[in-house]
């Protein structure tokens, strides 16, 4: 990854990039999400990259917008053949994931350690 992003923490763990969003887009300008998807996007092509991790750890919920970056960014590696899983889901964010349907699309896993560990092998 080029520079330093604002609305994610990210980290590069074996094939993984796990992505931590910092706070709900509320904090953050349309236009700079929209980079910051574009940064992460790059990252996920990088090669030996194959999964995502996201760890909603720092967060409570998410809004539609950084919901929608974390959906497209969803579908770059599922494209490319790779996984996607949620981890440290709040029960707020829990209760978004249900109303929007999405509950079936990634698995969860209550820490960072098991996430990662269910994408090996």
């Amino acid at each position: 990854m080029t520079g330093k992003l604002e609305a994610f923490q990210v980290e590069r763990v074996g094939s993984a990039l796990v992505v931590a969003p910092r706070g709900d887009s509320h904090g953050f300008r349309y236009d700079a999400l929209h980079h910051e998807h574009a940064e992460l996007h790059n990252a996920l092509l990088e090669p030996g990259v194959r999964h995502l991790v996201v760890d909603l750890g720092n967060v409570e919920f998410l809004g539609s917008l950084m919901l929608g970056v974390i959906i497209k960014l969803s579908r770059d590696v599922k494209e490319q053949g790779g996984q996607v899983v949620l981890c440290s889901v709040s029960e707020p964010m829990q209760n978004i994931l249900q109303a929007q349907n999405l509950t079936s699309v990634w698995r969860q896993f209550a820490g960072r350690d098991e996430a990662l560990q269910s994408l090996e092998g």
